[in-house]
């Protein structure tokens, strides 16, 4: 969900001032009915939001020939391998 922002008059409500880090919640009758954010807060949010759905129309990755070898490898019993000559001559 795109947040959005609705713009209200100060002169219209009383709220307390916002502070960085901080989410004032506004309840009626035990419930949660708004929630008051710092701006800087709320442009990282949206930020975070938008960066958030661009990763998520990236195509996926796919294992690499080399990948694959060496995850066969380390699920393979056995002495690990920790020469990094044999790891070159395995892996190239």
């Amino acid at each position: 969900m795109t947040l959005t922002a609705k713009v209200v008059s100060g002169n219209e409500v009383r709220i307390p001032d916002p502070h960085a880090g901080e989410v004032t919640v506004i309840s009626r009758y035990g419930k949660e009915r708004a929630m008051l954010v710092h701006p800087d807060d709320f442009h990282r949010l949206d930020e975070l939001d938008r960066m958030l759905a661009e990763a998520a129309e990236l195509p996926s990755l796919e294992p690499t020939h080399q990948a694959l070898r060496a995850h066969l490898e380390e699920s393979t019993p056995g002495e690990p391998i920790t020469d990094p000559a044999a790891l070159a001559e395995l892996f190239g």
